[in-house]
């Protein structure tokens, strides 16, 4: 029973797949695994071997099957596979960095069957849940089964996590598998560009599944179902999504010239950038052209000037103007001029015969002018649409002589039109395109006598102006140097009464240091004055109160009479004795007991027994 679905799945995924070569040498890995493990007694170690490989529209991922610990979601899987009831199914929702789901023949994520539907029937569409407490959602690439709105309703739909930690699906989920291989293609389907319900707006699809090893044997009936070669794919008319497989030049690309494709390429980029020129402010509009009639020579001499162009220039065709840029405060020539013809076909001549010719000692080089001047002036004068007929005429009467109803002396110019990229006619003023820049133009030599006076006189009038320009710019710079001295000494006094202020606020601040200091010094000497008066008032009474004391004693002592002599004991020195009244009489060099304001008066002697009394006595 095992050999006969080994037998077909070779048929179905035979030589005539490029992918062969890889399946055979997969499958051959893990038969060899498969058939060490039942030769060891041990299927456990089929669960890093069981894998199946998908192939979709972004690239090829290899899923391994926990088959130990969900042998019934496992077994599922794989018959699915085997029937192939994955082949062109699409990943009908992509939550970017979270999940990609799949599984759903009909694309909308609410069909699908189990194989135990397909062989036993609607009552058995759905199984229970496998949830393991020790797989998770964890890894990025983790697979699991995408339940039917509730627990123990898997079917056929599964799901791949895009990112690490999607801790939120475990409980859950029934995990079963892990991308071994085709990360890369899990991140491509991850970014694909999807719409607001997460379909993505070009269909990604499984393109077929190849089993790489199938521990499980088939079930009853199970054999009718595997086909005999991988179902064709038709497209459902109703999908208006892209197709994997579309790519932009499908059709009409293969019958069409490189070279012309090349053009129409390069015709659409310049069409590009003209627009962001419009955009930043760099061109009028985006179909704006420069004048075709218009040559610019550079790499001049100095010395060369407007009439010596013109009649070197003018044997190819009438010049209309031709103008040396100068610098506008010296009139020195900038070594660069624009000359302008009457018609296309001359400036191409010029152009091809002046390239690099001697002009004056120096080899000029002659290219076809780009200076949109003339249209940006037609622009700020007219507008975007540039200016009708009406305008154009007005102008070109304002340039010319008084017999046009213009200024005297401006008879100069012919009437041109520039034609837009859609072909709309919008004024090009090309008389005096360039004399805002330098010297402007001379005079044509087929022109009159009498129009090169008037040039002469004009030129004349612009070196007197541009003399009064000088000589205004001069002094307005030697005002604004004068008001920039001020300034500068206004600062600098500025700056020095800031100085001042800094140092008196220094010197403040040391002066409230300084007294600070004094104060605290004054008030220590304070403390010690004061701790040595109390020091010293403590000893003065300690001594006192000893001498009171010594007094004290020794008064007792004199107060007790001597019972053999019947004088005093205390009396120090002669023979001091007691009268009848009770004074103490001293003899000589004896001792005499007064009371402050004289001897003491005569009354009864105290008693013995009686307490000390504390008169004051002198001594």
């Amino acid at each position: 029973m095992k050999r006969e679905p080994a037998k077909r799945r070779s048929r179905v995924g035979g030589s005539r797949n490029p992918k062969s070569a890889f399946r055979r040498i997969r499958s051959r890995q893990c038969s060899r695994a498969a058939r060490e493990a039942r030769a060891a007694g041990s299927l456990g170690s089929l669960a890093a071997t069981m894998a199946v490989l998908l192939e979709t529209s972004k690239g090829d991922m290899v899923i391994d099957l926990h088959v130990d610990e969900c042998p019934r979601t496992c077994k599922n899987f794989l018959k699915l596979c085997k029937i192939k009831y994955y082949n062109d199914v699409l990943f009908h929702t992509v939550t970017k960095d979270f999940v990609v789901q799949t599984g759903d023949p009909t694309g909308t994520g609410k069909g699908g069957d189990s194989v135990y539907g397909k062989l036993y029937g609607e009552q058995a569409r759905f199984f229970e849940d496998e949830i393991r407490a020790t797989l998770k959602h964890g890894a990025k690439g983790t697979v699991s089964m995408a339940s039917g709105g509730g627990e123990n309703r898997n079917a056929s739909q599964f799901l791949i996590t895009a990112r690490a930690d999607c801790d939120a699906l475990d409980g859950k989920h029934t995990v079963f598998g892990v991308v071994a291989e085709g990360l890369d293609v899990l991140d491509a389907i991850n970014e694909a560009y999807c719409d607001e319900k997460g379909r993505p707006w070009q269909n990604i699809r499984i393109k077929h599944t190849v089993v790489l090893d199938d521990p499980f044997e088939d079930p009853p009936g199970l054999a009718a179902l595997v086909p005999d070669a991988s179902p064709t794919f038709t497209r459902d008319p109703n999908d208006t999504r892209l197709e994997d497989d579309w790519t932009p030049d499908d059709g009409a690309a293969a019958n069409v010239d490189p070279a012309l494709i090349e053009r129409q390429t390069r015709e659409k980029e310049a069409r590009n950038r003209a627009v962001v020129l419009e955009m930043i402010g760099d061109l009028p509009e985006a179909d704006a052209k420069p004048p075709e009639e218009s040559l610019f020579v550079c790499k001049l001499n100095p010395v060369t000037t407007d009439e010596d162009l013109e009649i070197i220039f003018s044997r190819f065709g009438r010049v209309v103007s031709c103008d040396v840029v100068r610098d506008h405060k010296t009139g020195d020539s900038l070594c660069f001029a624009f000359v302008t013809f009457e018609t296309r076909e001359a400036a191409e001549t010029a152009y091809l015969k002046m390239d690099n010719v001697l002009i004056d000692d120096r080899r000029v080089r002659v290219d076809f002018s780009q200076s949109m001047h003339g249209l940006w002036r037609n622009f700020k004068r007219f507008g975007a649409k540039g200016g009708t007929a009406e305008d154009r005429n007005a102008a070109d009467n304002a340039r010319r002589g008084p017999a046009f109803g213009g200024r005297p002396g401006r008879d100069r110019g012919v009437d041109k039109t520039f034609r837009a990229g859609d072909g709309r006619s919008t004024l090009e003023i090309k008389g005096s395109a360039m004399g805002h820049i330098g010297g402007g133009g001379r005079a044509p030599a087929s022109r009159p006598p009498e129009d090169r006076s008037a040039s002469r006189d004009r030129d004349r009038d612009r070196d007197r102006d541009r003399d009064r320009d000088r000589d205004r710019d001069r002094d307005r710079k030697t005002r604004r140097d004068r008001s920039r001295s001020r300034d500068r000494g206004r600062d600098r006094d500025r700056d020095g009464d800031r100085g001042k202020e800094k140092k008196r606020r220094r010197d403040r601040s040391r002066d409230r240091e300084l007294d600070r200091d004094r104060k605290k010094e004054k008030k220590h000497r304070r403390d010690r004055s004061r701790s040595r008066s109390r020091d010293e008032s403590r000893r003065d009474r300690t001594r006192r109160d000893r001498s009171l004391s010594r007094d004290r004693d020794g008064g007792r002592r004199r107060d007790v009479p001597d019972p053999e002599t019947g004088r005093d004991r205390g009396a120090s020195g002669g023979d001091a004795t007691r009268d009848a009244d009770g004074v103490i009489r001293p003899s000589a060099g004896g001792l005499e007991v007064r009371k402050p304001g004289g001897l003491e008066s005569s009354r009864a002697a105290p008693s013995r027994d009686a307490p000390p009394r504390r008169d004051e006595y002198d001594y």
